[in-house]
């Protein structure tokens, strides 16, 4: 079997409970679970995980990634920040799009795609953000933004229906 990557002689953690499991990897997916010693990793790395768990990537949702607050920016681009977060186990992170003033929410979250795009190190979506105008052309919005990797919004201005 063409391997990149065999964690061998680990205890998988699955939602139905644990399995004592040798994980395969290629590029970036899990090829599959098999019994400990099934496959004959050949020039593929290896990982000894004897005695330890071998969980799931976590999934951050609530991160700020350069992002502005009135005259101060955090510190990390989307490069560090993820770079650390992978290193810790994170292998998805949620950011907020917030609009720029005179941008869309939809605009928002395409200049997010195009920053974290290429940098990070992890899977990434995006929350849309609503912080300014709440028009119908804002709300309308918001579906387009879901399309585009944003699955959820932040509302920071009450919304009348």
């Amino acid at each position: 079997m063409n391997v990149d990557l065999v964690v061998q002689g680990g205890t998988v953690v699955l939602e139905t409970g644990t399995l004592p499991a040798d994980v395969l990897i290629r590029g970036r997916r899990v090829l599959g679970l098999v019994r400990h010693g099934a496959v004959d990793p050949g020039r593929a790395r290896v990982i000894d995980a004897s005695g330890g768990l071998v969980l799931p990537g976590g999934v951050d949702v609530h991160t700020h990634v350069g992002i502005a607050f009135g005259d101060f920016r955090t510190r990390d681009d989307f490069a560090s920040a993820t770079k650390a977060g992978a290193i810790g186990g994170t292998t998805s992170l949620l950011e907020f799009a917030f609009p720029e003033p005179g941008e869309s929410p939809v605009r928002a979250v395409a200049r997010r795609i195009s920053e974290a795009s290429g940098s990070a190190w992890v899977d990434f979506g995006f929350h849309a953000a609503i912080v300014r105008e709440t028009d119908p052309a804002a709300l309308a919005g918001v579906e387009q933004a879901d399309r585009m990797g944003a699955p959820s919004v932040k509302c920071s201005r009450r919304i009348a229906v």
